[in-house]
């Protein structure tokens, strides 16, 4: 899942805006996404579709509009204007999530330190 939104963030940081308006991703970021396991399970016929039309016609810029065929992708594929926005990253991925928090239950392991210390028994 961090890969997801890892590659959401690289979009939004690529995005190119068009004379009318429009939002164009550049083709890495947008293939990155399309071949994400998440996203390929839950389409798997339109993100062949997409790939192939991307890698066909030699595409480098890709639209929004081009992208936003299913409700997913219409989330993913969307410009986010700040960070202070609540639809930012909630919208996107909250919907059909069971975790009360991004990390869910899981904690960071810790380390504890050795008993004794490895270098006390040196040879000479």
């Amino acid at each position: 899942m961090a890969s997801l939104i890892e590659g959401r963030l690289a979009l939004q940081k690529n995005l190119r805006t068009t004379s009318g308006g429009g939002v164009e991703y550049y083709h890495r970021e947008v293939t990155a996404i399309l071949n994400h396991r998440y996203v390929r399970r839950a389409a798997p016929r339109i993100v062949t579709d997409l790939l192939s039309n991307i890698i066909t016609n030699n595409r480098i810029y890709i639209s929004a509009d081009d992208l936003a065929q299913t409700d997913l992708l219409r989330l993913i594929f969307r410009r986010v204007r700040s960070a202070a926005d609540p639809r930012a990253i909630s919208s996107t991925y909250s919907k059909g999530s069971t975790a009360s928090s991004p990390t869910g239950s899981m904690k960071r392991p810790t380390m504890t330190p050795p008993t004794r210390s490895v270098w006390t028994h040196r040879r000479r």
